[in-house]
């Protein structure tokens, strides 16, 4: 890659103190694995698509490169590799699949095994396979290597020095004459094989100013990193995009150098970082920022956009047919569009955010993308692709963003939104949000709430109304919004937790939204009164009051994780203890100490349903091997005793736990899809 993928800030709930004690699953009829439902939300970029279109493979979100066929989106192969090994290229006859970075790994499409790697300290800043397969072009700072495609052996007698600066995109002409390398300072230089005579190509109508030397010598092609190249079939064209953010097309036949002035220009003003010619050269395919454009090749002219990425479009192959484009982004969305529609036709990516309604019968989920896929876990039926879930622009490389989703109890309206953050590491704050509501046979929002930045959303029992918690930053308050659906506006609260003596821990991360008996945040925090913070109680926060409410008699309960019963009458609370309370008495009903957990295992979210709780228990993301784990804990909300603890799945970074309402069913958004695991009712019995 290119470009360096932004920082993912953690958010959520706050982690426990560990102790490094084994845990083992304990056996139990309680809970069982049932499937994992088909959803395809594997990692998408970078990725890389064979020549005939058959195979496409895909760096995953696990650390793993994951093979597909094309035609049914199965999985073929998942190939492991060191974690700073990132890009991906098929050989042009299949037989190999390459995956360099730092260091090297070839495996055979054959049998998936290992042809040939290259040790770490190896650094291949890009890499480009000979048409006939049997030559591998690779770059080492500013020196091209021919490598053999089936050892991986470096020809000394074949390397060519292109100047002093790190070579950053390499393509070879299809008819394999001729090779063309980018650098990161914006030199192009075209090299004709086997003489490995150099020529350069340089827009020298481009640098009115003139500002660096470089600029002035009329050396650079573009005033940036050339970030793609591509050749067009007869090899007569070559098409390369900068740091600059522009698009240049270069005629290289007849071969009459000097090449110093583009057939034409095109400038995107965004990131620029794939190039694909489409079948018969008429048409120049160019990410450019968040759209796909398909450029006419004779003109330079725009002639369709594809748009449908909710981030920077990083990687682009066409099928040889002509017919389809894959496109993979930033939003860790991989899409199929059909070109002569101009629509996306698929949408495959990792699970951004999921939600299910407190009847079980519905369940949705976003892949960071502009689209909410619904549909019922029960039977697997799709319901409905709903559009527009799309948050705001990140503003640079310290920004990230939040996305959320929330059901009514009977899944009619779908809420979706998030925000996004500026500023450095330590000093953030939330720079833009928004909040939508969709009808669940609706397409496009019912409702839109523009400046509203949730963390977390909730419905009332009757659907109607909404409340959004938008989440403390270094320079920017809690705050929670509330609306009606029949309504454009949307009203604001902003606490003032220390001038009512209180402090904050972690501010409303462990809040919890409650309708019943009237709209009020669950909360768990500190009293600033006395010396230091005093251990966290919990208490009601009534949306609009100046204060919040006495707190609940009993055990403080440390910084814990809370869970909230569907209709709002018990709360769990996780921390040193498993505590069950009543929210209508406001007290304890049992308590019992939390089982040890395992080394750098941590719990990451609760929930409550039925007569039992389950405990989302995820290995910690700071591992060596960088592998999430995760395993299930479910306790007794009579006892708050551990009945069961499940054995370990994989699981991604960002890995969601959904409880049906009746407590029967427990989902857990995975790479892979999502696992359905079964439950029966423990010896406590179900919350009334």
């Amino acid at each position: 890659m290119t470009r360096t993928r932004r920082n993912i800030a953690a958010f959520g709930v706050a982690l426990l103190s560990l102790a490094p004690v084994a845990v083992k699953a304990q056996p139990s009829a309680i809970i069982a694995f049932a499937r994992t439902i088909a959803v395809p939300s594997f990692g998408t970029a970078p990725f890389a698509l064979s020549r005939d279109g058959r195979l496409l493979a895909t760096s995953g979100a696990d650390g793993a490169t994951h093979v597909y066929a094309t035609a049914n989106m199965h999985a073929i192969a998942t190939l492991a590799h060191p974690k700073n090994m990132y890009a991906l290229a098929f050989s042009p006859d299949g037989a190999l699949l390459l995956c360099s970075g730092d260091g090297a790994i070839a495996w055979s499409t054959l049998d998936w095994r290992v042809r040939w790697s290259l040790p770490s300290g190896t650094y291949l800043e890009a890499s480009s396979f000979a048409p006939d397969g049997q030559t591998l072009f690779t770059a080492a700072n500013s020196q091209l290597l021919a490598r053999a495609a089936t050892s991986g052996a470096a020809s000394a007698d074949a390397s060519v020095r292109l100047g002093s600066t790190p070579v950053s995109a390499i393509a070879v002409a299809n008819g394999g004459a001729l090779v063309a390398a980018g650098s990161s300072g914006g030199g192009l230089r075209v090299i004709a094989l086997p003489e490995r005579t150099v020529t350069a190509i340089a827009d020298k109508t481009a640098y009115a100013g003139r500002l660096t030397a470089a600029e002035r010598a009329g050396s650079l092609a573009h005033p940036g990193h050339i970030a793609a190249l591509a050749f067009s079939s007869d090899d007569a064209l070559l098409a390369s995009s900068g740091g600059d953010g522009t698009i240049k097309l270069w005629r290289l036949r007849p071969w009459n150098p000097p090449f110093e002035k583009p057939a034409w220009r095109f400038v995107c003003g965004g990131n620029t970082e794939s190039l694909v010619f489409e079948k018969g050269d008429r048409i120049l395919d160019a990410g450019c920022g968040r759209a796909i454009l398909r450029i006419d090749v004779r003109t330079g002219v725009v002639r369709a956009s594809l748009r449908s990425h909710d981030d920077d479009v990083e990687d682009i192959a066409a099928e040889p047919d002509g017919e389809h484009l894959w496109s993979g982004a930033l939003d860790r969305t991989l899409k199929r569009w059909d070109l002569a529609s101009g629509s996306n036709v698929a949408t495959y990516g990792q699970i951004d955010t999921a939600a299910l309604s407190v009847d079980g019968r519905t369940f949705a989920f976003g892949r960071g993308d502009d689209a909410i896929e619904l549909f019922d876990p029960t039977t697997d039926r799709k319901i409905a692709t709903l559009r527009g879930h799309f948050l705001p622009l990140t503003l640079g490389s310290y920004s990230y963003s939040r996305a959320t989703l929330a059901l009514s109890r009977d899944g009619a309206y779908v809420a979706g939104g998030g925000y996004i953050t500026e500023g450095f590491v330590d000093h953030t704050g939330v720079a833009g949000g928004v909040a939508r509501v969709w009808r669940r046979a609706s397409v496009q929002p019912l409702r839109t709430w523009t400046g509203v930045a949730p963390e977390t959303l909730t419905f009332s029992d009757d659907g109607l109304r909404l409340a959004a918690r938008s989440p403390a930053m270094s320079d920017t308050p809690d705050t929670v919004w509330s609306a009606s659906l029949t309504s454009p506006l949307a009203s604001v609260w902003k606490p003032h937790m220390k001038s009512a003596g209180f402090c904050q821990l972690g501010g409303f991360t462990n809040s919890r939204a409650s309708f019943n008996p009237a709209p009020a945040l669950l909360l768990a925090f500190g009293d600033c009164t006395a010396s230091g913070n005093a251990p966290a109680r919990l208490t009601f926060w009534r949306i609009g009051s100046l204060a919040p409410e006495a707190p609940f008699p009993g055990e403080p309960i440390d910084m814990a994780l809370l869970a909230l019963s569907a209709d709002g009458h018990r709360v769990l609370s996780v921390g040193a203890k498993v505590t069950l309370w009543d929210t209508v008495a406001r007290h304890a009903l049992a308590a019992a100490p939390l089982e040890p957990l395992g080394k750098n295992e941590s719990i990451r979210s609760v929930a409550l349903g039925g007569g039992l709780a389950v405990g989302l228990v995820q290995t910690d993301m700071w591992r060596e091997s960088d592998r999430y784990r995760y395993a299930l804990a479910i306790w007794d909300v009579r006892t708050g005793r551990q009945l069961a603890r499940t054995g370990p799945r994989p699981i991604g970074e960002r890995g969601q736990l959904l409880l049906s309402g009746d407590g029967t069913r427990a989902y857990v958004t995975t790479p892979a899809g999502i696992d359905v695991w079964g439950l029966k009712s423990g010896p406590g019995a179900p919350i009334p």
